[in-house]
């Protein structure tokens, strides 16, 4: 079976060499466009299998964030399934709340939100780097009369976000890359790849914020999508 790095390599979902913001404010010259394993079944169905191994009949309900956490949160409900176990899903975007930081929000057609109330709660979702978006829909999941007992996802960016800075008993990732680097900008430190004029990518991460931000940039911008 193939490993978790070798999937990710073969839908070109790491991304080196360029200029990127992460949601965070931290720049980066490598983005892990996890995303682009949503078009590739088999590879989700694999990696949705590893997500929620660890939880079969521990919990009551699987809950991914939009966008990317939504879909692997469905394939690791259908695996829960074929292995006889709760497959149940739901799913929500999260988004800013003025003055509270960020709030999930549910489509009030589709029920998942009465889902919530005593559910032992599995949070699934793509990449983690800093936690604060995860972290914050998980406190909202427990607002609402959730338990969020643990948390998974596909790729850990940074060690120092653990269990206990998300606010769950137990996190599960499935890959851990290295020699990523990254410059915490927004906490005063000097970001090489502004220093050097590198073209800021502005269609993934949070790059066209950076443009809102600094319009006159001397580095000017870069697409990788659309380029």
């Amino acid at each position: 079976m193939d490993s978790i790095e070798t999937l990710l390599d073969r839908a070109a979902a790491v991304i080196t060499g360029r200029h990127f913001q992460f949601t965070s404010g931290a720049h980066s010259s490598s983005y892990l466009n996890l995303r682009v394993l949503l078009s590739h079944p088999a590879a989700m169905a694999v990696l949705g299998r590893h997500l929620v191994e660890p939880f079969l009949g521990e919990v009551d309900l699987i809950f991914g964030p939009e966008t990317g956490g939504r879909s692997f949160a469905e394939y690791a409900a259908v695996a829960s399934c074929d292995q006889g176990h709760s497959g149940r899903v739901a799913w929500a975007q999260p988004e800013d709340a003025e003055g509270v930081g960020k709030k999930i929000v549910f489509n009030e057609k589709l029920g998942f939100e009465s889902l919530i109330p005593g559910a032992r709660i599995l949070v699934v979702d793509d990449l983690l780097t800093k936690g604060s978006t995860l972290s914050a829909v998980i406190a909202d999941l427990r607002e609402r009369g959730g338990n969020p007992v643990a948390a998974a996802t596909v790729v850990r960016r940074e060690a120092e976000t653990t269990a206990e800075v998300l606010g769950v008993d137990t996190l599960h990732t499935l890959h851990e890359p290295t020699g990523l680097s990254s410059y915490n900008v927004h906490e005063g430190e000097t970001c090489e790849l502004c220093e050097a004029g590198s073209p800021m990518v502005v269609d993934l991460g949070h790059g066209a914020a950076f443009q809102q931000a600094n319009p006159e940039y001397p580095g000017g911008w870069d697409r990788v999508l659309t380029a």
